[in-house]
């Protein structure tokens, strides 16, 4: 039996680092569950059971954890981290099977396989042992647990849990300001937001890459890699680009909203609740603010890491993940996840091109090829040099790039626009990255070419500078501060020191945080200790958690005029829903999607009142088959009141509005109105 439980162990081990640490703590982990296993099956009556089931469940807790563990260090370089946590979503779970489903399959074939066998050898092995025996094997297995993935990931998820901002302290904000980390100690609320727009102001196309490092254009092991992207920075101008993230989602909040983003339970509620910075202004805020019709377009699914619901929160009109293009006819590639990057950018450039009728416009999309492990697509030609999958993403990526340009160029869409192409963070570092390209995995500058030009462009940006350097090209007038980002003309040279969550930058080096104390006394010093770095981090959630407050719930009167409108702009209809002249049309989603850009018009939009009659919930139900069902479950598990709209608008027929009361689960009334107009009408009976 010690073979059963050990070889395992051993087996995912050696898919990262076998030492003989690591040999020693599985040797005893086995030995002792073999002998508490033995004991166990001894033991007469229903107990047998239960402890046998508590030792085995331990086993395969124990195996998944050493898994997951091995496979986060083999999928980014890092072990359990914050932005570990920070992922925990439906969508994470389907990229893991996605991307390791041997290693999964395999794990469930050997979770039934082996409880059959050890309940087997059990059977026929099981002896006793003396009772100080198997007090120590337990011991023994407490104790190396704690050394254990098991351990690591139950610390880490306290660790995620326990982080408690600090008390928002303008003197330790000035501090900071001083410093030259902090940019601003306020920012400008969305409510006081001004912007205007100018007679030269330009339409952007912001494209991110997939975790893409300055260095890959420079690999001298594999020439002619990226020809194009190498092109580009000779004729197009290079950003002196230092990352200030880590993962796709905290890439792009930190570029668009100029701020680190700790990774934080707080950060992630309010992120999933689609009320992370509510009140300051993003990149795609002062462009609404400015008359921008602006779209994303991302091949993965808008509910992963909360992105749909950031861009829904931040100024984007169409929001388009996996979830549409299935919705609209684009199959799913073999072997990836999400969008292939060749239809990306074929709907980018076609969606491009229909703005351009109608600007300004901006138009920002993400790609996935470089994502771990490397993805190629239809219409690449193989890398000649390499057969390695990441090195033919990126001559992938590089390929499509370079096409993209090259049609804006001839359809003469970049004479009146800014053309950003960024990385979101960069490549992560694990084994395989290391192999493949040495010391450069761990230089941290990231790609980035404009077809801008601007004074200080030599200049060195972080991540979080790219909003302020964004709009000043862009040459929009407008009041927005930002936390930590610097446009080019308030660069000062040397004064602005960057920061990340781990590491912070000297120069063009990436330095770790030395121990140290945030003494009041001499204050603070440059580099950041480790002391100061947490201070600092804590400082900037309790920042974000102030910009990110939900909004008061709007209390109804008993007497309420409804009503429902379109307003043409630019030939595309958008739609309202006015209560006593108020808009709750924007509050109302279907499947994380803004309903105007869907160009959805009719369905039933429900409000979850509480006993004040102010409005706590907005659920919309589409028409189709399946509406009743759902509306009927929102009844049933709804004892205040209930608010629901019937908005029929189609074309061959009367528009109507059926209004619906409902409390405890039963209906008070229901009265119908031939117009999408209705004047006082009182709910409370």
């Amino acid at each position: 039996m010690l073979g059963i439980l050990l070889l395992p162990l051993l087996g995912v081990q050696t898919m990262y680092q076998l030492t003989w640490q690591t040999v020693l703590i599985h040797t005893v982990i086995s030995v002792s569950l073999m002998m508490l296993l033995n004991a166990a099956e001894r033991i007469q009556g229903w107990t047998k059971y239960v402890f046998k089931s508590a030792l085995i469940s331990f086993y395969f807790i124990f195996l998944f954890m050493l898994l997951f563990e091995v496979t986060l260090f083999d999928f980014t370089g890092r072990g359990f981290t914050n932005e570990v946590y920070f992922h925990f979503e439906v969508e994470s779970f389907r990229i893991a099977f996605n991307e390791y489903p041997i290693q999964l399959l395999a794990f469930s074939l050997v979770l039934v396989l082996y409880t059959f066998f050890i309940n087997t050898l059990l059977k026929k092995s099981a002896h006793h042992s003396h009772p100080v025996v198997l007090l120590v094997a337990l011991v023994m297995m407490l104790l190396v647990t704690t050394n254990s993935s098991m351990a690591r990931f139950y610390n880490g998820f306290l660790n995620y849990l326990g982080e408690e901002p600090t008390t928002l302290d303008q003197t330790l904000i000035n501090k900071y300001l001083e410093l030259g980390v902090l940019s601003n100690g306020t920012v400008t609320s969305k409510k006081n937001l001004y912007v205007e727009l100018q007679a030269d102001s330009k339409n952007l196309i912001l494209l991110y890459l997939e975790s893409f490092n300055e260095g890959l254009l420079e690999l001298e092991q594999y020439p002619g890699l990226t020809p194009n992207l190498n092109r580009l920075t000779e004729t197009y101008n290079k950003l002196n680009h230092l990352s200030s993230a880590y993962v796709t989602i905290e890439g792009v909040i930190s570029s668009q909203c100029g701020t680190m983003l700790p990774m934080t339970a707080g950060n992630n509620t309010f992120l999933n609740n689609g009320q992370l910075m509510s009140n300051m202004p993003c990149l795609g805020d002062v462009l609404q603010k400015a008359g921008y019709t602006q779209y994303y377009l991302g091949g993965a699914a808008m509910e992963f890491a909360g992105k749909g619901r950031f861009f829904e929160k931040h100024g984007y009109d169409y929001i388009w993940g996996s979830e549409y293009w299935y919705a609209n006819g684009f199959k799913k590639p073999k072997g990836v996840w999400g969008l292939s990057d060749t239809q990306l950018f074929e709907n980018a450039l076609s969606t491009i091109k229909k703005a351009a009728e109608n600007p300004p416009y901006n138009v920002t999309f993400l790609t996935l090829g470089t994502h771990l492990p490397g993805y190629t697509y239809e219409g690449c030609n193989a890398y000649p040099g390499s057969d390695e999958p990441f090195i033919n993403a990126i001559h992938c990526t590089d390929q499509l790039v370079g096409n993209f340009v090259n049609e804006l160029e001839k359809a003469q869409l970049l004479d009146d626009a800014v053309l950003m192409i960024v990385a979101d963070h960069g490549v992560f570092q694990t084994e395989k990255m290391n192999e493949l390209f040495g010391e450069k995995v761990n230089k941290r500058q990231l790609i980035g070419i404009t077809n801008q030009n601007s004074d200080n462009l030599d200049q060195p940006i972080s991540s979080y500078d790219l909003v302020a350097v964004l709009l000043d090209m862009l040459n929009i007038k407008h009041n927005a501060k930002f936390l930590f980002g610097q446009s080019l003309k308030q660069k000062k040279k040397g004064q602005q020191k960057f920061v990340t969550r781990y590491l912070d930058w000297q120069g063009t080096e990436m330095i770790g945080n030395q121990l140290g104390a945030c003494n009041e006394k001499p204050g603070l010093t440059w580099p950041l200790n480790n002391c100061q770095k947490q201070q600092l981090l804590s400082l900037t959630s309790q920042l974000l958690e102030h910009y990110s407050i939900a909004e008061t719930p709007e209390e109804l009167s008993c007497n309420l005029t409804i009503k429902y409108s379109k307003n043409t702009k630019k030939k595309i209809d958008y739609w309202s829903l006015f209560i006593n002249n108020i808009n709750h049309f924007e509050h109302f989603y279907y499947e994380g999607y803004l309903l105007n850009s869907l160009h959805i018009k009719s369905g039933s939009f429900v409000f979850t009142l509480n006993d004040q009659l102010a409005i706590e919930k907005h659920v919309f139900l589409k028409n189709d088959e399946n509406k009743e069902t759902h509306l009927q479950r929102i009844i049933d598990n709804t004892l205040t009141p209930l608010l629901v709209l019937h908005i029929h608008t189609e074309e061959d027929a009367e528009s109507s509005i059926e209004i619906d009361f409902y409390e405890n689960g039963k209906q008070l009334w229901s009265e119908k109105y031939p117009e999408l107009i209705v004047d006082d009408i009182n709910i409370c009976r």
